[in-house]
């Protein structure tokens, strides 16, 4: 009889109780990205050891473009972005909380064309896209036209463009080439869109454009949760230097595929040509280069002032 009652409390225990009340509450840490190798360790940090054996689901929201994801960051549907690092510092300067983490690439974006002769004279009076008007592929590109002794303005023009219409807009003729984020010089190439490639590590290397920023308050109210997060995130960009090595990112590109949706042949593609095209093994970012970007994006007009970058500068997880 005892034994009976026993079973019906339970019973009515879990009638009114959700399934998992036993179970550890999940922290759900929502992420915005865009569909760009840069993203690939947040698109694959929750398979990592860091999360899948924790009480956090990383929720990966994925955006059209940088001011789409800004926006998004702004009203608190994401609490955590990958955002392009001049952005970034620019949306600090106009008192928007937030703190960068970490990087999230080394190198990575590439500049496409369709000329067909190698000559610095073939740049002058083309107009090149870029993603934005703010971001480090602006910054890219004016030091690859400094270095073919030329002026970016005055003799070559760019135009922001979404990077959904690339090839389209490089195929018809309207632009002339494009500095974006990989995979899509990759898909130009690819494709027979783009006769010319200059991967960012040839221009810049080590070049950091797309960092992690997190809002203060998640930090502060899920520091240990954070902390995994970053933790899974290194470990993402370890598995994925060995991954390139071992099978040309095979691993990589299809475990990108539910959440970025890449083609992983051009996953596979842009991680491996050049092999040093991108790196994930040092995902830190000190603050001396981070004043480098600060001082470029001063002088391109990106930034109007310079802002005390150690204050948004949270990289104890991290290092």
């Amino acid at each position: 009889m005892t034994r009976k009652i026993i079973i019906l409390v339970l019973l009515v225990i879990l009638a009114f109780k959700p399934m998992g009340v036993f179970a550890q509450d999940k922290v759900v840490l929502k992420v915005g990205v865009l569909p760009i190798i840069e993203s690939l360790p947040l698109a694959i940090s929750g398979a990592q050891s860091a999360i899948a054996n924790s009480n956090i689901t990383v929720q990966v929201e994925v955006f059209s473009t940088w001011t789409a994801l800004e926006a998004a960051y702004r009203t608190g549907i994401v609490d955590i972005a990958a955002m392009t690092a001049p952005k970034a510092i620019k949306m600090a300067g106009n008192n928007i909380p937030l703190k960068i983490l970490m990087s999230l690439h080394r190198n990575g974006n590439m500049l496409v064309t369709n000329f067909t002769q190698d000559s610095a004279e073939q740049f002058e009076g083309t107009i090149i896209g870029v993603s934005g008007n703010d971001t480090g592929q602006l910054i890219l590109l004016s030091e690859f036209i400094k270095k073919q002794g030329l002026k970016l303005g005055p003799q070559v023009r760019y135009i922001a463009i979404p990077q959904s219409k690339a090839l389209e807009l490089l195929s018809s003729g309207k632009i002339q080439g494009f500095l974006l984020s990989e995979p899509y010089g990759s898909m130009a190439l690819a494709e027979g869109i783009a006769k010319q490639a200059f991967p960012g590590v040839e221009i810049m290397d080590n070049f950091v454009d797309v960092l992690l920023i997190a809002n203060p308050l998640i930090i502060k109210s899920h520091q240990k949760e954070v902390k995994k997060l970053v933790e899974a995130v290194n470990q993402a960009g370890k598995m994925i230097t060995k991954d390139v090595v071992s099978s040309k990112g095979k691993q990589a590109a299809f475990s990108q595929l539910e959440i970025l949706g890449i083609d992983p042949e051009i996953v596979s593609m842009s991680l491996c040509s050049p092999i040093s095209k991108i790196r994930f093994d040092d995902l830190t970012v000190s603050l001396d280069e981070l004043k480098k970007i600060e001082k470029l994006a001063l002088s391109l007009g990106i930034l109007n002032a310079g802002i005390d970058l150690s204050k948004i500068t949270d990289t104890q997880f991290s290092q």
